[in-house]
């Protein structure tokens, strides 16, 4: 099952950068790396801030993806209906496509780190 949703996973992500292509190619230059440097900041800070007051690895982890991934939906929404302005958009409309990859990227990592059950 975790090959199977691994495998799901990385074609959503394929396909979202696939659909979003020509918006990702124009504005990723000008803001994709302050997007990507805030979600491993997030995933990073949201792990280790709790390890380091004696939190369990398994609320470690959930604490760091529950700050690491934000609801760009949420935030896109906000930028068209309240705000009113479409420019807005772009930089959620990034950092929703990077943090399911770095959120992919970081959550290999912490299964690269578990210790091998015999």
């Amino acid at each position: 099952m975790r090959v199977l949703s691994s495998l799901l996973l990385g074609v959503l992500i394929a396909l979202a950068f696939i659909s979003e292509w020509e918006t990702v190619r124009e504005f990723a230059p000008v803001v994709g790396l302050a997007c990507v440097s805030f979600n491993v900041i997030s995933l990073l800070a949201g792990y280790f801030l709790p390890r380091a007051t004696k939190l369990s690895e398994p609320q470690a982890i959930a604490i760091g993806f529950e700050v690491g991934i934000h609801n760009g939906t949420l935030a896109i929404f906000i930028a068209l209906e309240v705000l009113g302005r479409a420019q807005a958009t772009i930089a959620p409309a990034i950092y929703s496509l990077s943090m399911y990859l770095t959120g992919a990227l970081f959550a290999a990592w912490l299964l690269h780190r578990r210790p091998r059950r015999a």
